[in-house]
């Protein structure tokens, strides 16, 4: 297979064409990884997150102010992440980009660092909106998710600007909000104290309740995200999806064991369960009739999910 790739770049380059627009082995056509590139990795709160090395002027100590100079803005990367303040910041960032000077305070430095091994992934479509162009992607190396600034984009962040089009695409997907349709039947699953089901043609798979990774600039009802298939899938929180069913609870989060994966136009959801009760028609779901045992038994009336509907009412949280 190598060697059949050579002579095919061989015989491209010969034609003036280039080798990385042609897939191969059925691959989608992406963007060659760009080898070799040098990235500075550095915490913020519970965020691992990297910057390439070329717009970077210097690495303070948090012990000396870096000098501020005309036009210099200072970034808070934890009020954009939306993540928690805790610790007092150890170093000060310097970052320069085509719109000025930029001084970022974080609490830690890992270093410089090449990223080619890790897997790009893009940031969940389900929570892009115009405050999150300041993110390139995501990586995952294997034990983290570590996310890709992109410089000329937090400038604009912080400078109040968005490029007109992210918000374009951000409008775009908000209007998806209709029902979809499908053949009727829905996995019908509990979580705490609550029935739902999801219909079965938007259902990708389910998997066992894994290691749960902090997404920067996530809404309120976004615990986390999972590893899979080469995507971060947002997790909701139980109790934000029983506000969305107009059956709050009370704290602590309901316990669950399972993240079922579906569908929706904009991307993937993951949905917390306890256990799936069966795959069944959306009359049977309505009337609350659930077998267990091979009994029938009276419960209160499920909750059908339209997945356009929650994907919207995340961006709008």
């Amino acid at each position: 297979i190598i060697n059949n790739r050579v002579k095919c770049r061989r015989v491209l380059r010969e034609n003036k064409v280039q080798a990385a627009e042609i897939p191969f082995g059925g691959d989608p056509l992406v963007e060659p990884r760009e080898e070799g590139k040098k990235h500075l990795v550095f915490r913020v709160a519970d965020f691992t997150i990297a910057l390439e090395v070329g717009v970077l002027k210097k690495v303070h100590d948090a012990g000396a102010l870096p000098p501020r100079t005309p036009g210099s803005r200072v970034v808070d990367l934890h009020h954009i992440t939306g993540a928690d303040k805790g610790r007092s910041p150890g170093y000060w960032i310097e970052m320069e980009s085509e719109a000025g000077r930029y001084l970022i305070p974080v609490e830690e430095v890992e270093g410089i660092r090449e990223l080619s091994l890790a897997v790009p992934i893009p940031y969940p479509r389900v929570l892009a909106r115009p405050e999150t162009i300041y993110i390139r992607q995501l990586l995952f190396d294997g034990l983290r998710m570590i996310t890709l600034l992109e410089a000329k984009g937090l400038a604009e962040l912080v400078s109040g600007r968005p490029p007109a089009a992210a918000r374009r695409e951000t409008e775009d997907g908000d209007a998806a909000g209709a029902e979809l349709s499908g053949s009727g039947r829905l996995v019908a699953f509990e979580i705490g104290p609550w029935r739902v089901g999801l219909p079965l043609e938007q259902v990708v798979q389910i998997i066992s309740h894994d290691e749960l990774f902090p997404v920067p600039s996530a809404p309120r009802g976004v615990m986390g995200a999972v590893y899979y298939a080469d995507h971060a899938v947002p997790v909701l929180k139980p109790s934000w999806l029983g506000e969305l069913l107009g059956k709050p609870s009370r704290p602590p989060e309901p316990e669950f064991t399972m993240i079922i994966l579906a569908e929706s136009s904009r991307g993937m959801i993951g949905f917390p369960g306890g256990r799936v009760l069966k795959v069944m028609d959306r009359t049977s779901a309505e009337n609350g009739a659930v077998e267990r045992s091979g009994s029938a038994v009276d419960r209160p009336a499920g909750q059908a999910i339209v997945l356009d509907r929650v994907a919207k009412k995340l961006i709008e949280t």
